[in-house]
This record gives C-alpha cells, structure tokens and sequence, in this order.
C-alpha cells in the first residue's frame, strides 16, 4: 500500500500510467480512491489509441488518494474535516510526488477539493475537471445536507447500523432523493451501508457525514471568477445532491469554463462514465496532447 503524510497523517494513495503530465483526480463524500479510478483509463488498456473522433489519447499518470475520514486513510482531528485542509493535502500529495503542476479535478466533493486547490495554489494547476461539483456557497444543496445529517444521527443513534439502513429507507428525506433519482438513492443509502460492512469505520462515517456538507469556506462564485485555467464542467438533470443549477452557476462565474450536461446518471453507470471519460478526454488533449 503506497502512502504519504500530511499534516501527521498517513494518507493512502495510488497511481496509474506514466506520462509527462499527471492528473488529480478526486473521490467524493464516502468514496475512496477506486472510484476515480473507474474513469480515464488508459490508452495502453484499450484496443487503440484512437477515439471515435481520430483524436489521440493523452498521454499521463493519473493519481488519487483516500480522503481523510475516507477508505484507508484514518480520521485522524476531526476538526480537519474541511475541504480547505483536503485541498492542503492535495498539495502534499503533489510535493510527494514531486509534481509541481498538474491538472487537478475529481467527482462531487472532489471536485470542490480541486476547486479550492486552483483557488489557493494557482501555480499548481494547468486546468480544471469538475465532474458533478456539490458545493456552492459553501454548502450542499438544502436536501443534501439533509440527507446526510439523517444518516449521521441514525448511525450515532440506532444500535446497529442495519437498522440505520432500514429507517433510512423509510425516511421522507430518502425517498424524496431515491424518487428524483435511484443512482442518488443508492448512494445515499451507501453513505450507511458502507458502516454495515466494516463497523470500524462508523466514527469516522458520522464525523464526515456532520462536517463536510456545511461551512466550507472559499466555494462561492466570487472566489470562483479568480479561476484563469481553462476549467470542464459535467453535470447531470434530476440530481439532488449535484444540482445542475450549482454546475451552471460555476460555468458563469469561472471564465475559461465550459459546461457539458450529461445524461441522467443511472444505477448502472457504465454510460455515465463512458460519456464522462468522452468529454474529458477531449478536454486533456486540448492542454496536453
């Protein structure tokens, strides 16, 4: 298991491709660096190393780590669950691997890690990929918050995190998301089941869960009109937890953005991610291929 430190802590981390340039790409809320890892394959993986357009592939090393609070990556102060403090350890995560710029972005709440990365460390980025983005004026949509405040207080409350799942499931708030949209209901419901699975992981679950969706400083459209590099939107109808509304607001507000509104994202995602990795292909060849 490769590893960096940061601020003390010990961060899980890994990497795929080679290449002259690398790309940051981040989890979101609950994940852990396998789903970044879902996107972006490489071109050495696929039988060519054309498109459908003729385009090439770029080629570069991609890199993900595990959030604090996030699959192998411990807790550790609780009070450092901030997407500012993430962004600083995106930036120890580059000096670990001894990369002075790279493109940063990531899915939902990695992509406001990336965002608050170009905000503060402007030198370290070449460009943009935010895929999904969940935070506006430093929170998550109203229903959001909601949401994942009810799943931290059954996790805190109930004696068994199944039982957590089962009200969950019977809650409005759950079923007003999973009626919107079922890949976001599942989801939802992942942010608990996760805990059912592997019950050492229930503080930290409940700590990221009350932390993260409010009060995060810097992810606000004024901060945003400061962003100079050319910057890909995606972002899905029906969502919830992403609203399109929050994807848009950004495209204004950045000035080098461009948004692209995807397909309604479905329990199965293998489209998803295929017509994610299209627009995002086409996008890293315009700055590295």
């Amino acid at each position: 298991m490769l590893s960096f430190y940061s601020d003390g802590l010990r961060f899980n981390y890994a990497t795929r491709g080679v290449g002259s340039h690398t790309c940051f790409f981040q989890h979101g809320i609950g994940g852990n660096l396998t789903q970044p890892f879902r996107f972006l394959i490489g071109p050495g993986e696929r039988c060519s190393d054309l498109d459908e357009t003729g385009s090439k592939f770029p080629r570069f090393r991609l890199a993900a780590f595990d959030f604090r609070a996030h699959g192998a990556t411990p807790l550790g102060d609780p009070k450092e669950l901030r997407i500012d403090r993430f962004a600083d350890d995106l930036i120890a995560f580059m000096d670990h691997l001894e990369t002075e710029t790279g493109l940063l972005g990531g899915i939902s709440m990695g992509a406001a890690v990336a965002l608050s990365a170009a905000l503060r460390y402007p030198r370290r980025c070449l460009g943009l990929v935010l895929s999904r983005p969940a935070w506006l004026n430093g929170s998550m949509s109203p229903t959001a918050v909601a949401a994942y405040t009810k799943a931290a207080r059954l996790l805190q409350d109930e004696s068994s995190p199944q039982i957590a799942v089962e009200k969950m499931e019977q809650s409005d708030v759950y079923r007003r998301v999973a009626a919107a949209s079922a890949d976001a209901g599942k989801s939802l419901l992942g942010q608990i089941n996760c805990v059912v699975s592997d019950p050492s992981i229930r503080e930290a679950a409940i700590a990221r869960l009350l932390s993260l969706p409010t009060g995060q400083r810097g992810l606000d459209l004024k901060s945003a009109s400061a962003i100079t590099v050319p910057t890909l939107i995606m972002a899905t109808p029906n969502d919830p937890m992403h609203p399109l509304g929050f994807a848009e607001a950004l495209a204004g507000a950045i000035p080098r953005a461009s948004l692209i509104k995807l397909a309604p994202k479905e329990v199965n995602d293998g489209p998803h991610i295929a017509e994610v990795d299209l627009h995002a292909w086409r996008f890293l060849s315009s700055i590295i291929g």
